[in-house]
């Protein structure tokens, strides 16, 4: 999979080698994007940052963890490795700081 983001606040999934594409606005310039297996992230130019999954082919996304994503991906944490646990990892620090 390869996942591509423009100033424009579009997100786009390619699904290797078959092409398949899912393609999602955001209305927000996207300025970083970290991609796992399961999980893509945006970063906005206003501070925030969007949850995807599944990424194809179906896009969802949240900005809010509910309690079963966040179980998700406490009990993937301690397998995740390299940039994936990174991601995890802070995915699970900026959930923290959300007001309830």
């Amino acid at each position: 999979m390869a996942v591509t983001g423009n100033l424009a606040g579009t997100v786009t999934w390619y699904e290797l080698p078959t092409a398949a594409t899912a393609t999602v606005r955001t209305h927000r310039r996207v300025e970083a994007l970290a991609v796992t297996p399961t999980t893509t992230v945006s970063g906005h130019a206003d501070g925030t940052a969007m949850i995807w999954r599944p990424t194809l082919p179906h896009a969802a996304a949240t900005t809010n963890l509910d309690h079963a994503d966040r179980v998700a991906l406490q009990t993937r944490a301690p397998e995740a490795t390299g940039a994936e646990r990174a991601w995890t990892d802070l995915v699970l620090a900026l959930d923290k700081q959300r007001p309830r």
